[in-house]
């Protein structure tokens, strides 16, 4: 299912996964929590089922305010303030 992205030694377990939550906290809450929802929502759809529902969930996720803002950060050049929960 790919849920294994990195392996590393038992002894750096706490640090890396640490580092992890530090970056997933600097990610939009809306669009995180809407990549959640579907993800659980389509664990037993068929795969053209799934491409649809992750379709729709991008799409609405472009409509967002957070978006506006990461597309305006990036060209800024700045850090995103994310405005969504």
């Amino acid at each position: 299912m790919g849920l294994v992205n990195r392996i590393v030694p038992k002894e750096d377990l706490d640090a890396e996964a640490l580092a992890w939550a530090v970056a997933l906290a600097k990610k939009s809450p809306i669009a995180v929590q809407s990549a959640k929802k579907a993800y659980y929502s389509s664990e037993d759809m068929d795969y053209f089922r799934q491409f649809d529902l992750m379709n729709e969930a991008f799409a609405r996720l472009c409509t967002t305010r957070d978006a506006k803002e990461g597309v305006q950060a990036f060209f800024e050049k700045r850090n995103p303030v994310w405005e969504e929960r």
